[in-house]
């Protein structure tokens, strides 16, 4: 198994995406090891994608990126073009990815992880530089 297709399985992602690219980056100053991993998802050509019930093919895209939880040490970024949709009614829609809710740039787990470190009993502001 190549460690793309283990990233996605970690990441649950379903069809029509998929990990096409991870890249590690070393922190030069950091005496502790940590560094960023950045893993890029995409969608083979020719996708259709659900937008309210109906596939639609992609009419463009938008480049987004998202804060997702360590991996190990190391801070983890998802990137990704999400398309954009050209609905019958003639409307460019964006359309919903699975790791993540509307208009947000953290995962849906980074975002539970944050809530259960404040539910705890860690103030905001400390969990906010986790």
């Amino acid at each position: 198994m190549k460690q793309e297709e283990i990233f996605a399985a970690a990441l649950e992602l379903g069809s029509p995406w998929e990990v096409s690219e991870i890249k590690f980056m070393e922190h030069p100053t950091d005496s502790m090891g940590k560094g960023e991993l950045h893993i890029t998802i995409s969608y083979p050509k020719g996708s259709k994608f659900n937008y309210e019930g109906e596939f639609y093919s992609v009419y463009d895209h938008q480049p987004r990126v998202w804060r997702h939880l360590n991996f190990f040490q190391h801070e983890c970024y998802l990137h990704a073009r999400v398309p954009r949709v050209k609905t019958r009614e003639g409307k460019v829609k964006l359309v919903d990815v699975p790791w993540a809710g509307d208009n947000t740039s953290f995962t849906l787990l980074f975002e539970r992880m944050l809530l259960e470190l404040i539910e705890g009993g860690m103030n905001c502001s400390s969990a906010g530089s986790f």
